[in-house]
């Protein structure tokens, strides 16, 4: 009796060592190509893309090594984005929005009529979708110039550490997943990503120091009785003039004249800015004067010729 029930046990082993395995025999039954989860019934997700292998990133989204791109599932679809979320950048960034997907791109708080394919003007973006709990946000970035004054330090994304940082090309002290930029000059950042083991670079010349200019004619309440000039100003400074809540702008002598309240922006070429609001009062300038000259030799005029008729009526 024992001899008979070892011989079936092996004969029974025999048998599954020749037999295809459980979740091939659920494939072929269900017409499967992918794994299929035995407690849900459900094909188990994969981590590979259409054209190579992908990394999930800690946000849950997927990195494919042959595209380069970020895809974010959201209820609806998908969205992929070629910088990961929380990234400063200087380069181009892709996007790319999957047929029949809902989806919102916001640049500096205000929402975009359409979302581009390519991204190239700096700024601060903002990506939402369908999420479980309706509208949520997917993902954001930041793209600056390459010469800017925007930022003061980078506190990289999750899943991401510093390598190296060289400033002026002098290396400079690093820490884990933030690098300090309050110092200006040309920053070489390498880090990597412990997901996808690719690095990333941000090379920028940092600029914190506003224009140097000053406005002449003003008093320690931000009023003048007169013109108020400008000063200081280099030929690449752009210059926003608000008059009455108007646009308006500088005279040839970098000027303005005319009575009001007035709001000027100074800004240069790493966007930093200078900012000033003032009051010209009532005052009487050139033109007011010669007006004012004008009205007199009339009313003069007049009288003078009153005068002179006067006399002739008498000598009559």
């Amino acid at each position: 009796m024992k001899r008979f029930a070892t011989a079936c046990v092996v004969s029974l082993f025999g048998l599954m060592l020749m037999s295809p395995s459980v979740d091939a025999m659920v494939n072929k039954s269900l017409g499967a190509s992918v794994p299929i989860n035995l407690f849900t019934g459900e094909p188990e997700e994969s981590t590979e893309s259409e054209n190579g292998s992908a990394a999930v990133m800690p946000d849950g989204s997927y990195y494919d090594n042959a595209t380069g791109m970020f895809t974010y599932k959201v209820s609806d679809g998908s969205i992929s984005v070629s910088v990961y979320d929380g990234m400063i950048v200087t380069n181009e960034v892709a996007v790319s929005v999957s047929e029949g997907t809902t989806a919102k791109m916001f640049m500096n708080g205000d929402e975009l009529e359409s979302i581009p394919s390519k991204i190239s003007s700096p700024g601060t973006y903002v990506i939402m979708g369908n999420g479980t709990n309706g509208e949520e946000q997917v993902m954001s970035f930041q793209m600056v110039a390459k010469l800017t004054g925007d930022i003061s330090q980078y506190m990289l994304p999750e899943g991401f550490s510093v390598k190296s940082v060289y400033l002026d090309d002098k290396q400079a002290a690093t820490d884990y997943g933030l690098v300090e930029m309050e110092e200006e000059g040309t920053y070489s950042i390498t880090y990597t990503c412990s997901a996808n083991s690719k690095e990333y670079y941000l090379n920028v010349t940092i600029d914190h120091t506003p224009p140097a200019v000053t406005f002449d004619g003003l008093d320690e309440k931000n009023r003048a009785r007169g013109p108020v000039t400008v000063n200081g100003l280099t030929k690449t400074d752009k210059v926003y003039v608000t008059y009455e809540g108007e646009e308006g702008r500088l005279n040839m002598h970098n000027q303005v004249t005319e009575s009001g309240d007035y709001r000027i922006v100074v800004s240069d070429d790493a966007g930093n800015i200078v900012d000033k609001e003032f009051t010209i009062l009532v005052y009487f300038n050139n033109q007011a004067w010669l007006f004012l000259l004008l009205i007199v030799l009339v009313i003069g005029g007049i009288f003078a010729a009153l005068y002179i008729s006067r006399k002739r009526l008498r000598v009559r």
